[in-house]
């Protein structure tokens, strides 16, 4: 860190920071200085780090454009309009009715020093009063900027701060507005009522269509989604969050007719093709999430910027993203008062066949290899013990299902159904998911699997999720030369192929069926791709099903040693298999 950031003042460390020239009119010094209360250079260094870094972040933020200019232009048709009914009231005599915003009612003697006793504003003075406020001279419009529009733009708008540039066009456009009702004032103590017709109507038309500020409609939006698809998986809910963050993150504080427009369009396809992969995880939480001290925030713009090289989210991630634009604007076209045509249809990305590899299935030496390690390897290095990873390897390999079905998995869905044990997983996120039941294959019920999920104390079979599961059986961690850092269960024990991972136990199952079925579309149904046709269908059709996956699950033939599983299982779990 430069030495100029540490500065020695009686004795003590002090953070020294000069504000930027751009970003001058924004503090009250133009130097920022805070006592790091520390005699010790060595850890003065480490605190001042940690505020030359927040320092910085307050920088870009104030950098950064926050005042949309549709919100500007409603702004100040607001308070026109509170003016505007002041001099109503004032010409026609009548009771004063509560202004929006506190503007003057006599406006004309605010302007004493322009307008004198004269009755108008002479073109050259107030020439000379824009040319003020051009001039960064803004001292005339400042107590009503101040005290009228910056705590409505904080409070409704969430604008806390505004960029040099804003505060000026900001500055120049209610300092003309002043001018236009002081104009007006003085032709009513004339006589002449028409201007204010004509300022009333113009005023009328200004904010003849409400604002909508997308981080309006986005709340009421997420309200509405999660009613009408109650109740809502914690992982779907979840999903839905951080897609309406992102979507935050990327517009800001902007009117949803931006987002809608071809410019806003353009601009957020722009940023999804750079934003980075595992964004939190990698940088920091966002601006607009809630964070605490000891945790990172950075800008999206910052890590757009300076950190070129990182990975960044696949085409089908952002199609996600421009897919719930969308749904945002058809709802405001429903619920809200937005009539527009909504232009981010036929906005996806392209999705190619991706270029990596396919997952490979695992032939019989590495189903071999991975029963001997799962009967001899230990299946947890750290933490808590984790024994019944043993029994996700062999619900992957005899069962074919996706490591998130069976990580999620409770006891309650493990049970007997026409004296059969079956799984049941839940398909579908919303109000419309429904139940398919899958027969338990044998060798799990041989080995103690049923005895083993009655034993235990908690709802949730495993302790893993399917994030963490993965992580210790498929992490690969490479150093810069290629070489391996840190390996999983898999590389470590079953295979170096870096084509396979946990997921080829599915493929290897799915061979599997199809040596039996011989048939696509059977082979299909059994992996659980078929069509769903709804919730009320599958009632009527679910035995039938039950009852073919059964007669399928008797036909299957697995070439594993069923000796050496059972004395693990013993091992593990004090259970002697029947």
């Amino acid at each position: 860190m430069p030495k100029s950031f540490l500065a020695l003042r009686n004795g003590r460390y002090h953070y020294v920071r000069r504000v930027p020239s751009d970003l001058v009119s924004l503090f009250p010094s133009p130097v920022i200085s805070r006592s790091l209360h520390t005699t010790d250079r060595k850890y003065a260094t480490i605190i001042a780090s940690a505020w030359e870094y927040k320092t910085h972040q307050l920088f870009l933020q104030l950098r950064s454009g926050m005042l949309d200019a549709q919100l500007m232009d409603y702004l100040i048709a607001r308070y026109l309009n509170s003016g505007l009914q002041a001099l109503e009231s004032m010409a026609y005599g009548r009771k004063p009715r509560r202004e929006e915003f506190s503007t003057p009612v006599a406006i004309r003697e605010q302007f004493s020093p322009y307008v004198a006793d004269r009755s108008g504003l002479v073109a050259e003075e107030i020439q000379q009063m824009r040319q003020a406020v051009i001039n960064k001279n803004i001292e005339a419009a400042y107590p009503y900027l101040e005290s009228y529009l910056k705590p409505v733009l904080k409070s409704e708008y969430k604008v806390s701060r505004l960029s040099t540039h804003e505060h000026l066009e900001l500055s120049v456009r209610l300092l003309q507005t002043l001018r236009t009702l002081a104009l007006a004032e003085e032709e009513i103590l004339n006589g002449n009522l028409d201007p204010l017709t004509e300022l009333s109507s113009k005023v009328k038309a200004g904010l003849e269509k409400p604002y909508l500020a997308l981080d309006k409609v986005i709340e009421r939006y997420s309200e509405k989604y999660k009613t009408d698809n109650h109740p809502m998986e914690k992982r779907a809910e979840q999903h839905l969050d951080t897609e309406l963050d992102v979507i935050q993150e990327i517009f800001g504080n902007v009117s949803l007719d931006f987002v809608n427009s071809r410019e806003g369009i353009v601009n957020c396809k722009k940023i999804l093709k750079k934003y980075p992969l595992n964004r939190v995880q990698r940088f920091g939480k966002r601006p607009n999430q809630e964070a605490k001290p000891s945790e990172r925030v950075r800008s999206l713009q910052d890590i757009i910027k300076n950190e070129e090289s990182c990975e960044v989210i696949k085409p089908q991630t952002a199609n996600a993203y421009i897919k719930r634009l969308k749904a945002i604007i058809d709802y405001a076209n429903d619920y809200e008062e937005f009539d527009q045509r909504n232009r981010w249809e036929n906005e996806l990305f392209p999705v190619r066949a991706e270029d990596e590899k396919k997952r490979n299935p695992y032939d019989q030496e590495d189903i071999d290899r991975l029963i001997t390690a799962i009967c001899s390897q230990n299946l947890w290095v750290y933490g808590d013990p984790k024994p019944e990873r043993f029994w996700i390897i062999l619900i992957a390999l005899l069962q074919g299902f996706r490591l998130g079905n069976i990580t999620r998995l409770g006891k309650k869905d493990v049970f007997r159904r026409n004296g059969v044990w079956v799984f049941r997983l839940v398909k579908g996120k919303t109000k419309n998911t429904v139940d398919m039941v899958y027969p338990i294959n044998d060798c799990l019920i041989l080995l103690g699997f049923i005895e083993w999920v009655d034993s235990l104390q908690r709802d949730n079979l495993f302790q893993d999720t399917s994030k963490q599961a993965s992580v210790w059986y498929n992490r690969m961690d490479r150093n810069e030369d290629g070489s391996v850092k840190a390996a999983g269960f898999e590389y470590s024990h079953v295979t170096k192929d870096e084509s396979k991972c946990l997921y080829s136990l599915r493929h290897n199952y799915g061979g599997e069926v199809y040596s039996v079925t011989t048939d696509i579309k059977a082979t299909a149904a059994a992996m659980g791709h078929a069509p769903i046709a709804g919730a009320i269908t599958n009632r009527y059709i679910g035995e039938l099903k039950l009852k073919t996956r059964q007669e399928l699950a008797s036909k299957l033939k697995f070439d594993i040693d069923l000796d050496a599983l059972e004395k693990r299982v013993e091992e593990l779990f004090g259970i002697k298999p029947s």
